[in-house]
């Protein structure tokens, strides 16, 4: 007798509009809370990955948003990351800042991370590792396939003579804070609740936002089957089988069934997980957590994910918002600084907001268009930000240092290169007024990019912790010892996270 067709998810092959919509179409919430899901998470961590510290490689420092008590490291020598490893602590954040990276010059950066993870875990004994997370946009953007592929070739997944095989990739890209859903594989980029007409949040297939027509990084497929397809078909590769982890799987079987998915999922094979609720990536996490032990070191699993999967892999426990007092218990009260590098709309909407609510901030503007000409133009106009903002800070009164709103990307790499020449100015700014007789009392970075070069550039961060979020979504780090800024609170705000207010 024939076998029945399977059951078609009653969330496939639908585009929903608003968040209450969604919902009536899906099952009740797996059984389980978060608090039991997290506890077994804890309880299986410890016994995968050859009992090391799971790796997040983040291509800018904005995915540190939903966890809190862990290190950010900015080097990764394979002798900096050998006691990282070994530490006792569920993960680390490794900064690769490879979104803001030219494609040739991403892919040697993640191999070489690879390569230096693995001796990082010979020389620690610990391992092999058989778990990596690579920290991704939520909203798609990045040099997915090839930085994941590059991760895995270094790290021997995949490679002869290693003994593992080419790893299974979970595409994660949920991110309930940042209004980031994903259900019947469809991606979605949810606005503010009462958005909608039914009083829910309206929800924007993520194909059809401004962050899909990025101009280094652009697509046109919300579902993320298709979207892995066009992925690889742009750079001239046969994509890989794609397999669905659905919200019926995750709501009505549970962690179980995730788990006997994973296991029997090939090698070299993407699967998608759908999570519209904190929970939904728990029960993923611990699926994939079980699977881990099953498939052994010789079967990696290497997460494409934003960051709701890192905290519910690792059993990080939410926490309450940071206070005044967490953020700044050793430092004096003053004025400070924020550096708003991204140029989306959010970002911008975001600027004019301050700017209207907070006018005692001093504006400094960098002119973009003096980085496309170049030569004594840029100097100068380094030189007077500068001065502009110190004379602000000397007089007790903290200022916004942010980029020209007009957007100039020709230069025949999506605007990676001017983006480039506008960061380092940036950097050279703060560098110089972190230097100064009236250093900022606190430091606010505006966009992932701009996040990563301030902090490592700029604070000269090689190992900060992260405190936690000061809103939702928006993280805060303690500088080490070894910055030019000790125990100073940096906030790293991502460009596209929440409305201006």
């Amino acid at each position: 007798m024939a076998e029945p067709p399977p059951k078609r998810s009653k969330t496939e092959g639908r585009v929903f509009g608003t968040v209450a919509e969604l919902e009536l179409a899906l099952p009740p919430l797996w059984e389980e809370d978060e608090w039991c899901l997290q506890l077994r998470c804890a309880t299986l961590a410890a016994r995968t990955n050859g009992q090391a510290a799971l790796a997040v490689v983040d291509d800018d420092p904005t995915g540190t948003q939903t966890v809190h008590s862990v290190p950010v490291i900015g080097d990764w020598t394979a002798a900096t990351l050998a006691p990282v490893l070994a530490m006792d602590r569920p993960c680390f954040y490794l900064l690769s800042n490879t979104r803001a990276l030219p494609t040739i010059e991403a892919v040697e950066r993640a191999e070489e991370i690879g390569r230096n993870l693995r001796a990082a875990a010979e020389q620690a004994k610990v391992g092999p590792l058989t778990s990596v997370v690579s920290r991704g946009d939520s909203t798609l953007r990045g040099h997915y396939p090839k930085e994941t592929d590059a991760l895995a070739r270094g790290l021997g997944w995949g490679v002869a003579g290693t003994g593992q095989a080419a790893p299974t990739v979970v595409l994660a890209p949920f991110f309930k804070e940042g209004g980031r859903l994903t259900a019947g594989n469809v991606h979605y980029v949810a606005g503010p609740p009462g958005s909608a007409p039914d009083g829910s949040a309206k929800l924007t297939p993520a194909g059809e936002t401004e962050f899909a027509k990025d101009r280094a990084f652009g697509y046109r497929s919300s579902d993320l089957a298709e979207w892995v397809k066009e992925k690889y078909t742009a750079i001239g590769s046969h994509a890989p089988s794609v397999c669905t982890i659905d919200l019926e799987t995750i709501r009505m079987q549970g962690p179980n069934a995730v788990a006997e998915f994973v296991i029997s999922a090939a090698d070299g094979s993407v699967l998608i997980a759908n999570a519209i609720a904190p929970r939904d990536m728990q029960v993923v996490a611990l699926g994939c957590l079980k699977a881990e032990i099953m498939r052994g070191h010789a079967r990696p699993l290497l997460y494409r994910s934003a960051g709701a999967l890192v905290s519910a892999r690792a059993a990080i426990p939410a926490r309450p918002l940071l206070s005044t007092a967490e953020l700044a218990p050793r430092s004096k009260a003053g004025a400070g600084l924020v550096v708003v590098g991204s140029y989306v709309s959010k970002s911008s909407d975001q600027l004019a907001m301050l700017q209207q609510e907070c006018p005692w901030f001093t504006s400094v503007e960098l002119s973009v268009a003096a980085f496309c000409a170049q030569g004594a133009a840029m100097a100068t106009e380094i030189k007077r930000c500068i001065q502009d903002v110190r004379a602000a800070l000397a007089n007790g009164k903290s200022a916004v240092l942010f980029t020209s709103r007009k957007v100039l990307q020709d230069d025949g790499n999506g605007g990676l290169i001017i983006g480039g020449h506008v960061n380092n100015a940036l950097c050279s700014i703060v560098e110089q007024v972190l230097m100064s007789d009236h250093p900022p009392a606190f430091l606010v970075a505006k966009g992932g990019i701009t996040s990563n070069d301030v902090a490592v550039r700029s604070l000269g961060v090689r190992c900060a912790e992260v405190l936690g979020a000061v809103v939702p979504g928006v993280p805060a780090w303690r500088c080490g010892p070894e910055t030019k800024a000790p125990g100073l609170a940096y906030v790293v705000f991502p460009g596209n996270r929440l409305t201006a207010k």
